[in-house]
């Protein structure tokens, strides 16, 4: 059963990426722009509500699986 946090988790994440990607797709914004923009305003909201121990274990989880990523195939799909 889905309930009312993860329909609103959902539409959030669709309503966001469809905005960024209209940005990207017309040429409006580079990729590697807006990427770095969320992940600076993600990390700042983070920030602001986890406690410092909690932050830094995040942190240190996004460092840990950012080591073991593939790079994208094909990244003319973005350009």
């Amino acid at each position: 059963m889905i309930d009312d946090e993860d329909i609103k988790l959902k539409t959030a994440y669709e309503e966001i990426y469809q905005k960024v990607m209209d940005m990207i797709i017309t040429k409006k914004y580079e990729p590697q722009m807006m990427a770095g923009t969320l992940m600076a305003q993600a990390l700042k909201m983070y920030r602001i509500t986890l406690t410092d121990e909690d932050y830094f274990k995040m942190v240190d989880a996004i460092h840990q699986s950012a080591l073991s990523l593939s790079p994208i195939v094909d990244k003319n799909k973005l350009n």
